[in-house]
């Protein structure tokens, strides 16, 4: 009983790994004949965005550099974009909150809240800009602040 049991599951396991194989027929004849092959692939949209990493700010600095908002990678749709905004706020007394100082995110002598990137071209070198009037009426201590940057995959508006 045992023997039969293993040959019919050997069996079993033969037929199940064999695969079966399609292929286009052609009938012979005199005539010739011809047989497409469709070929067809995806690739999946892919970025990848740079933004700046921490910084620190020199006390009384006018300007300072932060760094650069590009794509290094970018194989998307014709019809879409990657945007990236950016929402700075104020830097906050970290003793007391309700003492800020304001700044600006620059870039070069715009002020930075997006870009839609479509390839690795384009870049925004980032500044924290801060004036001279914020320096003098800031409170002393310690102060810390927030850029939140979003990336979105969108439509291409033409």
């Amino acid at each position: 009983m045992k023997k039969i049991l293993s040959f019919v599951l050997a069996a079993m396991m033969v037929t199940a790994i064999s695969t079966t194989a399609f292929a286009a027929e052609l009938n012979q004849g005199s005539d010739p004949k011809t047989q497409d092959t469709k070929i067809t692939t995806s690739i999946a949209p892919t970025y990848v965005v740079t933004i700046p990493a921490d910084a620190k700010i020199d006390f009384n600095a006018a300007s300072t550099t932060l760094g650069t908002v590009n794509a290094t990678h970018m194989q998307i749709e014709p019809d879409k974009k990657v945007t990236v905004t950016a929402a700075a706020g104020k830097l906050e007394n970290q003793t007391d909150t309700t003492k800020t100082i304001e700044y600006k995110l620059m870039n070069g002598e715009t002020e930075f809240t997006s870009m839609d990137l479509i390839d690795t071209e384009k870049k925004a070198d980032l500044a924290i800009a801060i004036a001279e009037d914020d320096w003098n009426t800031a409170y002393a201590g310690d102060y810390k602040g927030t850029i939140t940057f979003t990336i979105s995959y969108t439509n291409l508006i033409k």
